[in-house]
């Protein structure tokens, strides 16, 4: 454990010495393969430089989703095999249900909450979901997160970080219960349909 932490503290040191390519290049890689979230350099970034929050939430966003393309392009590809070295089959058949369920609607909460994206825009392949609605549901949703992460640093400062998280977790919360409704008002409303038909 020890030892996993100090790949993160030393892998986050070297993506900050790069600045925004470093936040590029980690937002790309994240999503697809690596296991640093690239909030935390998002974080660095902002609280040095305030004025280019909302640029560097940009350059986090437009990473994250080419990453979310390679991590597709990966699952579509690579299959069933590829997910099981990441995650375990029970988790994997969880993950399956929710495609199942909600579709993309999967990818936008994934993108948003502290879900492990990666395992989203893998299984967005491995299930073909498709290609231009997966990317788009990616870019909405991570530019969500990180754009709202970039505000609240630039307007509340270091003051926020003890709150970040709960923020996100309830914005999640929210995400996950107004498409839950919306579902069961789709199911309502078709069933209504099917009785006047």
């Amino acid at each position: 454990m020890e030892s996993l932490h100090h790949f993160i503290d030393v892998s986050k040191e070297f993506f900050l010495d790069l600045g925004p390519l470093g936040l590029f290049l980690l937002a790309l890689i994240e999503s697809s393969v690596f296991i640093v979230p690239p909030d935390t350099l998002l974080i660095l970034l902002v609280l040095s430089t305030p004025s280019a929050g909302l640029f560097l939430a940009l350059i986090c966003t437009v990473g994250s989703t080419l990453g979310g393309i390679l991590g597709y392009g990966i699952g579509y590809y690579g299959g069933r095999p590829v997910l099981g070295m990441i995650i375990s089959d029970e988790k994997l058949e969880k993950v399956s249900n929710l495609y199942d369920k909600y579709g993309v609607w999967a990818v936008a909460i994934a993108g948003f909450s502290p879900l492990p994206y990666k395992v989203f825009t893998i299984s967005s392949g491995l299930f073909k979901l498709n290609l231009v609605v997966f990317t788009i549901a990616s870019f909405l949703s991570r530019g969500a997160r990180f754009f709202l992460v970039a505000i609240f640093l630039m307007i509340f400062g270091k003051s926020i970080l003890d709150n970040l998280q709960l923020i996100i977790i309830a914005g999640s919360v929210a995400l996950v219960t107004g498409v839950i409704v919306y579902f069961i008002y789709m199911n309502k409303v078709s069933k209504k349909k099917a009785t006047i038909n």
